[in-house]
């Protein structure tokens, strides 16, 4: 199974010391959860490659300064179990941290500058991309001065939510008949001021959303009706004072859920019991920064991108109970994110 990885490699960066060497294939053996490196891609900052089934083709961007021209990167599949870069899109945007395919377009969430960037045209190589600027302000005046987007959710073809940071805030867009994008307030959803939303998972064909908090660690479980989504319950991870919760993950049966805290290098296990989110374990990282945690294909291994101890570690997986066993760690120079290529 061929796995990539980002890396930090920019001195401007949320790493301590940023030393990767842009993205690297893995052959990932499901036997026996070893990391064999096949090939490094050089690039600033790759954060959060995604594979983009349809087109076969893996998207990254860079996640820098739009005074430092980042662009989009696409890249093919070679035979030789290495990456051919296809596509080069220059972005204007700055620390673009998130990105996902919906319908025929990508969606950038940019943290920096405080928008979304749609890219169209990629079928015809006419790109061209649309910016939505988030505006207002958060409850905490370090992190959240500005609007500050981290994730795209697609929930169809024709529609995603964007997770912001700075505004504790779930903003859905969607398609109109006219093939534009515009936000519909009535399905967005304003969570604890303070809380700073992340990153979230839906589940169980949409029926809720699953939400992670950075700054105050607490889990929302959401749960849909038709006039959109309403908070049920929350979790906190842990009692201690500083929090800063990293990604969030659902296994193939929507079962078992994922979670990475850097402030205490640890992986929470939860599951959603009669509507109530409940805390089922919780293991040691072993490593620095999770900032970024994966389910292998075959469903046995979890993967922890372990951003300041320059490692990722590998973890044997209970499918049956949800617990996490540790097996070993590969030496990766600041891992920060993971993408599975079918």
């Amino acid at each position: 199974m061929l796995l990539l990885t980002g890396s930090y490699t920019e001195a401007l960066s949320p790493a301590i010391d940023a030393r990767g060497k842009g993205m690297s294939l893995f052959d990932f053996s499901e036997e026996s959860g070893q990391l064999t490196l096949l090939d490094q891609i050089a690039l600033r900052n790759p954060s959060y490659p995604i594979w983009d089934k349809s087109r076969q083709m893996v998207w990254v961007a860079e996640e820098i300064m739009a005074s430092d021209n980042p662009c989009l990167a696409g890249y093919v599949k070679q035979a030789a179990f290495s990456l051919t870069r296809q596509k080069s899109i220059p972005v204007p945007v700055s620390f673009a941290c998130h990105i996902a395919v919906v319908g025929e377009a990508l969606v950038l969430a940019n943290y920096l500058s405080s928008d979304i960037g749609i890219i169209s045209g990629i079928a015809t190589g006419k790109e061209r991309i649309h910016l939505i600027r988030h505006s207002g302000s958060g409850k905490d005046p370090e992190r959240q001065e500005a609007p500050h987007p981290h994730m795209i959710l697609p929930l169809s073809e024709q529609s995603f939510y964007v997770v912001d940071l700075g505004l504790d805030a779930l903003c859905f867009y969607q398609q109109n008949s006219s093939g534009n994008w515009e936000q519909v307030d009535s399905m967005g959803v304003n969570l604890m001021p303070g809380s700073g939303a992340r990153h979230m998972i839906s589940i169980r064909a949409h029926s809720y959303l699953v939400v992670l908090a950075e700054l105050n660690g607490v889990v929302f479980l959401l749960k849909g009706s038709g006039a959109g989504y309403v908070v049920i319950d929350r979790i906190r991870l842990h009692s201690g004072n500083k929090a800063s919760a990293a990604a969030i993950i659902v296994d193939a049966f929507d079962k078992f859920i994922y979670v990475s805290e850097r402030s205490t290098n640890t992986i929470y296990c939860l599951e959603i019991i009669n509507d109530r989110i409940c805390q089922v374990g919780a293991v040691d990282c072993q490593g620095q920064t999770p900032r970024a945690i994966s389910i292998a294909p075959v469903g046995n291994w979890l993967l922890s991108a372990n951003q300041d101890s320059n490692s990722i570690t590998v973890f044997k997986r209970n499918p049956l109970s949800g617990q996490l066993q540790f097996s070993h760690s590969s030496d990766v120079y600041t891992p920060n994110s993971f993408c599975w290529l079918d």
